[in-house]
């Protein structure tokens, strides 16, 4: 919103989030660069997984034992990136939920993969840094057949419509199990985080190709919180 900019000064900066995205306008990457997204250990199961509302959102959190972890590389970003959470964005019906659109089209629900800048150390550290944070968006379309690992987090979810209670265990699953690992079709553009502080850190790459869920998983979603927050781009 217009206030947003007099509290925190990034929110009136020049490389806001979300973005329209526009295909037509998009530029094609240089000769010398390899576009491909790379997904390591999106495969490898966590040994624990929890669900939380922090007031904002639902956020997916999961620890790791040993030094795998889901990471990112490759296309434009200088270096590794390691999964931190992921969060979701989503509306008062099945119509408008996605932060970002893409030619104009706005989705029920978008995902956010945040991952941070694995030579910075930690998360508190690389949000200090204009590359610190890279985020892999997924917006999501309506399909006949429920998703089935999105209904276990809506049934999770249901524990904590109220932010004052405690996250909810969940049986860890492969990251690739929600979000299915891409190499190409997708946009990417430097930008920031989508609420305040709204620092201009991240590095984001959104996926062309929506996820599938049902119009009653999205229905249920709704019903515990408007999420997409208030900040709309056209």
């Amino acid at each position: 919103p217009e206030t947003w900019p007099s509290k925190y000064p990034f929110c009136g900066g020049q490389r806001q989030s979300p973005i329209s995205i526009i295909l037509a306008n998009a530029v094609l990457p240089s000769a010398d660069l390899n576009p491909s997204v790379y997904f390591n250990y999106y495969d490898l199961a966590p040994q624990q997984m929890s669900l939380v509302n922090n007031g904002k959102t639902i956020t997916l959190t999961a620890t790791w034992n040993g030094p795998k972890r889901p990471t990112i590389k490759g296309t434009v970003l200088d270096g590794e990136y390691v999964w931190e959470a992921l969060h979701f964005h989503w509306g008062a019906d099945e119509y408008e939920g996605s932060e970002h659109t893409i030619n104009g089209e706005r989705f029920p629900m978008e995902m956010h993969m945040v991952h941070s800048k694995k030579a910075y150390g930690s998360l508190s550290k690389a949000l200090t840094h204009d590359d610190g944070i890279s985020v892999v968006g997924f917006v999501f379309e309506i399909q006949e057949n429920k998703n089935p690992t999105f209904e276990l987090l809506i049934e999770a979810a249901k524990k904590i419509i109220d932010p004052r209670n405690p996250p909810v265990t969940l049986s860890p699953f492969p990251l690739e199990k929600l979000a299915i690992p891409f190499s190409r079709n997708y946009v990417s553009y430097l930008g920031s985080l989508t609420t305040p502080p709204c620092s201009e850190i991240v590095t984001w790459i959104v996926n062309l190709k929506p996820l599938g869920v049902s119009k009653t998983q999205v229905r249920d979603n709704n019903k515990l919180a408007d999420f997409r927050g208030v900040r709309r781009r056209f």
